[in-house]
């Protein structure tokens, strides 16, 4: 089995690759779904499937296409264009036909994401393996936590391929600035193993403050681990609702734990269930489309059993 490689930036395709669609422009990769543990798998003489976990954090619908080539020749791969929900709170696994290819190293995988219009919109990423190519860097595990007016940053890789280091990025009202650049441990930049990686950003900001690591290789490519949300110096609560009141019908919210499951509840002051969202794992996540009017949000740790409940307000539009 064999990992993906990631290509970002403009690059043009020549006519070789026949009805491969490359129209639209790369929008920012943090927007795009998270696509991990690719996999070229063997099913038996000549034969192989395509497997990938997936899951858009984002709001607003995403596509995701898969186009398989061998020897230059377009493959029919299925589903090869499907729509990824927004704000999806789980990993979800995608599986593909098996195939025909003579060889591993005569197949050629797109991955692509995109936005708007299906599968023809605007170009959001496109990762590409050539021969069961591997990924510059898998992540294997990422969190952020505060302490005063420190943050510690805490990143795994489970294997690094022709990787140069990690880029530490933070984003206050939506703006990313690269705070810090953290060099590779591996032996000139190839690993098979764990490697464990710390960092620690100085801030006092009282509101809530996001980050993320980007990978670059040593060809200057890069990959982005998933994005995590911190409190304000000073915030208290292990929950944090906002902005609160909303005048757009969208809340984000923040837990306060990493790496733990939750149960969220959106009832509306008659008991209505609106949404629920199970097994959440992140430590973000972003309700949107309520309607003006007053909200009860409730929130249970799966593990624990312990509950919480916050008000949230929508203003009329």
């Amino acid at each position: 089995m064999k990992k993906i490689l990631l290509l970002s930036g403009l690059f043009t395709i020549l006519g070789l690759f026949g009805n491969l669609n490359v129209q639209g422009q790369l929008s920012d990769p943090a927007s795009c779904p998270v696509i991990t543990n690719f996999d070229v798998t063997f099913t038996g003489p000549g034969s192989w499937k395509i497997d990938f976990d997936y899951q858009n954090v984002t709001s607003g619908n995403k596509w995701i296409k898969v186009v398989a080539l061998c020897n230059n020749v377009p493959i029919n791969i299925t589903p090869n264009c499907f729509d990824v929900p927004k704000n999806q709170t789980t990993i979800s696994q995608y599986s593909s036909n098996s195939f025909s290819c003579p060889t591993l190293s005569s197949l050629l995988v797109f991955v692509e994401s995109w936005v708007g219009n299906e599968c023809g919109g605007t170009l959001c990423q496109r990762q590409i393996s050539t021969g069961g190519s591997p990924l510059p860097v898998d992540f294997k595990s990422f969190s952020a936590t505060r302490n005063r007016s420190n943050v510690l940053l805490k990143w795994e890789t489970a294997s690094e391929q022709n990787s140069n280091g990690f880029i530490v990025e933070r984003s206050i009202n939506d703006i990313w600035e690269q705070v810090s650049f953290v060099k590779s441990q591996a032996a000139n930049g190839n690993s098979d193993a764990v490697l464990s990686y710390t960092f620690n950003d100085v801030n006092t900001i009282k509101g809530i403050t996001q980050y993320r690591i980007k990978q670059v290789d040593m060809d200057a490519k890069s990959k982005f681990s998933a994005v995590r949300s911190v409190k304000g110096e000073g915030q208290t609560g292990k929950i944090i609702v906002y902005p609160n009141p909303t005048n757009d019908g969208k809340v984000n919210v923040v837990f306060d734990e990493s790496n733990v499951n939750h149960d969220i509840f959106i009832m509306d002051m008659s008991g209505r269930l609106v949404n629920q969202m199970r097994s959440v794992s992140n430590n973000t996540i972003t309700i949107d489309n309520l309607k003006p009017g007053l909200y009860s949000l409730r929130i249970v740790t799966i593990e624990t059993g312990e509950q919480s409940v916050q008000k949230i307000v929508v203003n009329k539009r």
